[in-house]
């Protein structure tokens, strides 16, 4: 961290230290040291680490000499009328990034217009690698000056949390959609800086697979006895990119035997940031999705998988104003049990999936297996449902001072606000 030692700022060696502004007491003049940031070309790549000291306030910093004592200012300054001081230009520090970033010099631009696709690999497509730390996922950095989305943008694969930044400005028109949901229980692919402490237990037999876990709370068990939730981990203050877990394996279906169904996966861990403006009129979703279906078996049903956990969506901007799109990180939903049959030509469906967190409401533990009856003598049972995975997190953060403008949009779980600086 930094340290103030009698009117000194003292900065660790190797730190980049850019946009602090100092102020002192008694006086209306500033002055701002801007350092460049290295290694950040228009379609370079470099490895950097994230510094972890934040910029004193200035009314914090005192120009006295170092040696002098506490009354040590003039006396004109020291008689001078009480004003408020000049809060002085809007300083923007992004979380998880480097210091100087909104300075890139880049004529890049992001643009998809209406009915197109575009993506990102975040395990290939960056400008900038920034490790987070032991057990997390690094973060992929694409740097563009504007930032332009009218139709879909995925963000769904790859093991590497992402960041997207504007350095001008970032807008999501009302036809275009983010999408950062896992594409589900049959296509087995990481997911965006996903979390495997938070993955949920595999189920056995006729039983669930537990939900995913995230940072905001566990998963929920699968039904019959099933696979227990994952666990919550991490902190819940953090703003490191922290996605969430996976479901676990819903049980063997048996006679015959057959391979566990897959989980679901969580929603993508993301930062969108704009060093000006962003505009959302659209979708953001980083949704778990839903775990798969129980086997269906004559005589034992499978049980379902369980649900991935949501994902972490962090926005941060100079402004941001959101109005009549969707902000979302709900929890996946788990699979419901697989079905026996009995009788001539009856099915017995499994248990329901449990359902997936919300802002409103925790996950559900997926419902028990059901076991026949008459005609048929008792003994065949259908498959339990898997748990439903845990809500994720949405971070808006913008300067001290100022406030997002949110009108009609829908945003669950509710967003935490913020400051950068």
């Amino acid at each position: 961290m930094n340290h103030l030692i009698k009117g000194r700022l003292v900065v660790p060696a190797g730190l980049i230290v850019v946009g602090i502004m100092v102020a002192c007491r008694g006086s209306d003049s500033q002055k701002a040291q801007e350092g460049p940031l290295n290694g950040l070309e228009d379609s370079g790549r470099a490895d950097v680490r994230q510094p972890d000291a934040a910029a004193p306030d200035a009314e914090q910093l005192d120009c006295a000499p170092p040696d002098a004592g506490p009354d040590a200012r003039t006396d004109a300054a020291q008689d001078a009328p009480t004003e408020p001081p000049d809060s002085g230009p809007v300083v923007f520090r992004p979380s998880n990034l480097p210091a100087g970033i909104c300075d890139t010099a880049t004529s890049k631009e992001l643009v998809v217009a209406a009915n197109e696709t575009a993506g990102i690999d975040p395990d290939r497509d960056c400008d900038l690698v920034i490790p987070q730390g032991p057990d997390l996922q690094e973060i992929c950095v694409r740097i563009y000056s504007t930032v332009k989305i009218a139709g879909r943008y995925l963000a769904n694969g790859g093991r590497r949390a992402a960041a997207i930044v504007a350095t001008k400005s970032f807008t999501l028109e009302s036809s275009g959609k983010i999408d950062m949901v896992h594409p589900g229980p049959n296509i087995l692919i990481w997911s965006p800086g996903a979390d495997l402490r938070g993955s949920g237990s595999k189920g056995s037999g006729v039983s669930g697979g537990g939900g995913g876990g995230q940072v905001t709370s566990p998963g929920a068990r699968g039904g019959s006895s099933g696979g227990a939730g994952g666990p919550q981990y991490g902190d819940p203050t953090s703003r490191q990119l922290i996605g969430g877990g996976f479901g676990g394996y819903g049980g063997e279906s048996a006679r015959p035997q057959q391979d566990p169904v897959p989980p679901g996966g969580p929603g993508a861990a993301m930062q969108f940031v704009s060093c000006g403006e962003m505009t959302v009129a659209g979708t953001m979703d980083a949704s778990g999705s839903g775990g798969a279906v129980g086997n269906y078996a004559p005589e034992y049903g499978g049980g379902g998988a369980g649900g991935g956990a949501g994902g972490m969506i962090l926005i941060e901007a100079t402004k941001v104003t959101a109005s009549g799109g969707k902000i979302l990180a709900r929890g996946g939903q788990g699979g419901a049990g697989g079905a026996v049959l009995y009788g001539v030509d009856i099915l017995l469906y499994g248990g329901a999936g449990g359902q997936g967190g919300t802002g409103a409401s925790p996950p559900t533990e997926g419902e028990n297996a059901k076991v026949t009856h008459d005609p048929m003598p008792p003994g065949k049972y259908s498959g339990a449902g898997g748990g439903g995975g845990a809500v994720g997190r949405i971070l808006i953060n913008v300067p001290r001072g100022t406030s997002p403008v949110l009108t009609g949009v829908e945003i669950d779980p509710p967003a935490v606000i913020g400051t950068t600086n």
